[in-house]
């Protein structure tokens, strides 16, 4: 087992809210199967040249079940070493801030102790999944039209992409269209297309692409979405969500 320093330098690196938690002093407690763990934070002060110890108590029945379940994976992981873990619902009681940082965390418990573990994760926080980006994502779903079947998709992201927005993996991983997608995709091909206006886009669409105009409109299905989204009170315009999807659909097979 590592020592106290390598533990507060993995803990200081991942910046996690939990800051109150001595990870070593707490993984001691657990391994002793004591109730009551008391961590100690040592906080030097420089004023007046003195270098006062300030001692800070914090009883397990104080927890958060969010800091909980990170001590009881730190003491599993370290303690039985196993082989594979299975992570249901990984975000259960976990800060965003801290599911944002999950991922690294565990890579970096994996480097810092020299773990074979194998993770497998299952989650439906966009923030875990934002943080797999440059990782391989699987899509597991069941088609239940006809026969069942499960059908498993691997998402491959544009390298270009540093940063999948959270509407991008709500529609691509679970399959809920937005407004805010929408307008992302949308000002994609406004920057293709060379146009200052709407209508210039909306030419654009139709010479390039031989799209329709919607509903008696000289627009383009993604154009009437577009300025249906920013223009709201406008009743000539209606929007449901088989509009939106398909304009989506059509903007992503564009920027294909």
């Amino acid at each position: 087992m590592k020592t106290l320093e390598d533990l507060n330098k993995l803990y200081q690196s991942l910046k996690i809210i939990l800051t109150k938690i001595d990870f070593n002093s707490a993984l001691e407690s657990v391994e002793r199967l004591k109730d009551e763990i008391e961590v100690s934070v040592n906080s030097k002060l420089e004023e007046g040249g003195y270098e006062p110890v300030v001692i800070y108590k914090h009883l397990a029945r104080e927890y958060s079940s969010g800091e909980k379940f990170v001590l009881n994976l730190i003491a599993t992981l370290l303690i039985k070493k196993p082989l594979v873990v299975f992570l249901d619902e990984a975000e259960h009681s976990l800060h965003p801030t801290v599911q944002l940082e999950f991922l690294n965390f565990l890579k970096l418990l994996k480097i810092t102790f020299n773990l074979d573990t194998q993770f497998f994760i299952s989650s439906h926080s966009p923030y875990i999944i934002q943080s797999a980006v440059n990782s391989e994502i699987k899509t597991i779903s069941l088609e239940e039209s006809g026969n069942k079947k499960i059908s498993v998709e691997t998402l491959n992201w544009n390298g270009a992409e540093p940063k999948v927005s959270f509407s991008k993996l709500n529609y691509k991983i679970f399959d809920i269209p937005s407004n805010e997608y929408h307008s992302e995709l949308f000002e994609r091909i406004r920057e293709i297309s060379g146009s200052k206006s709407i209508d210039g886009t909306n030419n654009y669409l139709k010479d390039h692409f031989k799209l329709k105009m919607v509903d008696n409109t000289k627009e383009t299905l993604p154009v009437y979405v577009r300025n249906y989204i920013h223009h709201p009170d406008e009743r000539s315009r209606s929007l449901d969500v088989e509009k939106l999807r398909n304009s989506i659909c059509l903007l992503e097979k564009i920027l294909v």
